[in-house]
């Protein structure tokens, strides 16, 4: 075992680009890096050396410089461009909703610049909001956040609320795929979506393939003939290259993490 103290572990912490820790090697989603042997001790680790933040027990110093640690990391999430630029955001308690990093979004951003001015964004799995409230910086019309964790829900609101953003959103408390089916089968059916993105919980990989599959074929009406679907996944998981009349464009990797670039193809 490590025996340095905690204060040094605390140093060694970084945030990479997924917005989680590692120390030494050990991530909080239980992988090795490759950097080196995790210097957490086991009692920092939960069953397949996954670190869980309720298993600290220890001693209060050291929950509470990995506690601290973890809110350096997820509480610096800020607005990279725009009207809102360098205003600072929550992230969402706990390790089950992952925050799209600064340095992530940033990237998304630059991809997506030439569409994004009066573009209607579609948010999916919204967590904190982060990414659709950079696209209301950035001048999107509109934005449609959709979550179902109440824990999310509150900080998403609250997010709103010390930017001063009061126009322009709606927030759908709602599984997405529920809010796909219904909006697609509403009468009359709502604006149509520009950009789509999407970022479910990495283990929730069932996910990737619902959601990517209705916004495919059903719920494909709801988006322009011309729009953009986007999905934030892990590197090592591999998406289709199609998806109904979602076509993949575009692969970008940065970290751990990857950017799914989808073109729809829809018949006029």
């Amino acid at each position: 075992m490590n025996r340095r103290g905690p204060e040094r572990m605390f140093v060694e912490a970084q945030c990479w680009d997924l917005g989680y820790l590692e120390f030494n090697g050990l991530k909080s989603h239980g992988q090795d890096s490759g950097l080196g042997a995790p210097s957490f001790p086991q009692s920092y680790r939960g069953k397949g050396g996954k670190a869980q933040n309720h298993i600290v027990k220890d001693s209060g110093r050291a929950g509470f410089v990995f506690a601290l640690a973890r809110a350096v990391c997820w509480g610096s999430m800020r607005i990279i461009a725009g009207s809102l630029r360098s205003r600072t955001l929550e992230a969402p308690p706990g390790l089950k909703t992952r925050p799209t990093s600064d340095r992530l979004r940033e990237t998304l951003f630059n991809v997506l610049a030439p569409r994004i001015n009066g573009a209607a964004f579609l948010d999916l799995y919204a967590g904190s909001g982060a990414v659709g409230m950079e696209a209301l910086s950035r001048g999107a019309a509109r934005v449609e956040f959709v979550e179902r964790a109440p824990a999310a829900l509150k900080v998403l609101r609250c997010n709103l609320e010390r930017l001063g953003i009061t126009a322009g959103f709606s927030i759908h408390a709602a599984a997405v795929g529920v809010f796909l089916r219904r909006a697609s089968s509403a009468n009359p059916k709502p604006e149509l979506y520009e950009v789509v993105f999407l970022d479910p919980p990495y283990d929730a990989a069932e996910e990737y393939a619902a959601t990517l599959g209705l916004l495919g074929s059903p719920a494909a009406e709801l988006l322009t003939a011309d729009a953009l679907v986007i999905a934030e996944h892990r590197r090592k998981d591999v998406l289709q290259e199609s998806y109904g009349a979602l076509k993949r464009t575009r692969l970008l990797q940065q970290g751990d993490a990857s950017l799914s670039f989808y073109a729809a193809r829809l018949l006029p």
